[in-house]
């Protein structure tokens, strides 16, 4: 039996000024961010050369994909839904998910991809920003929608009506779920991810 089972994704089509009028936590994501480990770190993490707002301004509509990855009903598995495990569960659904967002990108000329997660460009040398230097990759290097400053939790609940879930300390989440974005002037077509 399997340890978990993905969801196909799922999808909502909004206009991008939606997000930065109702979905932002903050103009700077710094306020969110500057806990977190990556931050600074990463040219794909905050702080970032501009406000969320701006950003989200320079498109017409998003094409919020949402991928949800759920733990074996058997209890097979709930090691990637404890803390200790979670980040390697996250760790693979992007490496599904992120080729998955890389390919809506390609089939629609001019949108922008925002990855759940950290960009992975540059996965084996590690970001160029650490040492100061530019990035490596600036056409491959992509944000994600909570560097962006984005409360992809409120996101999964008013457009997909599911409820974020985080690992407890003895109590394994029953799911997790994933979100990222196709940012256009339209509405981005989605391939299959299956």
């Amino acid at each position: 039996m399997a340890m978990y089972t993905i969801a196909q994704p799922c999808a909502a089509h909004v206009k991008a000024a939606l997000i930065s009028s109702r979905y932002l936590l903050a103009e700077d994501p710094g306020q969110y961010c500057g806990a977190c480990p990556n931050f600074g770190k990463l040219w794909s993490c905050p702080p970032l050369p501009e406000s969320a707002r701006e950003f989200f301004n320079k498109y017409e509509t998003a094409t919020i994909a949402g991928l949800k990855g759920s733990r074996a009903k058997d209890g097979k598995g709930d090691e990637y839904f404890l803390p200790e495990g979670a980040s390697d569960f996250m760790r693979m659904i992007c490496e599904k998910f992120t080729p998955y967002l890389l390919e809506a990108e390609k089939l629609n000329c001019g949108s922008l991809a925002l990855l759940a997660g950290p960009c992975a460009a540059c996965p084996d040398g590690g970001c160029a920003r650490i040492s100061g230097k530019p990035c490596r990759h600036p056409d491959k290097m992509r944000t994600s929608l909570e560097s962006r400053g984005v409360n992809v939790a409120e996101i999964a609940k008013d457009l997909f009506g599911v409820e974020m879930k985080w690992p407890k300390k003895d109590a394994p989440a029953d799911y997790f779920f994933f979100v990222g974005a196709i940012l256009w002037d339209k509405e981005a077509a989605l391939p299959r991810l299956f």
